[in-house]
């Protein structure tokens, strides 16, 4: 049936990653603590979503048997 799909639809992911690159959260707040500079566009806006948030859902999502489309986002505008 095609009705029964879920979609999750995030934005700014941050959390813990065992690649030796930081998520954008993460080197920007090594860049704060650093006092270095930061150049940034002003076009990226968004809310920062916890990786373990984002999991919670879908979690959540899997056990409720929801299907739908659901935007998952931290509730900081940034």
């Amino acid at each position: 049936n095609h009705n029964k799909y879920t979609i999750f639809r995030t934005n700014l992911v941050f959390g813990y990653t065992t690649k030796p690159k930081p998520s954008f959260i993460g080197w920007l707040l090594d860049s704060i603590t650093q006092n270095k500079e930061i150049n940034l566009v002003e076009s990226l806006l968004g809310n920062p979503t916890h990786s373990i948030d984002l999991a919670m859902a879908v979690i959540v999502a899997i056990e409720k048997k929801a299907f739908g489309i659901y935007n998952i986002a931290g509730d900081t505008y940034l």
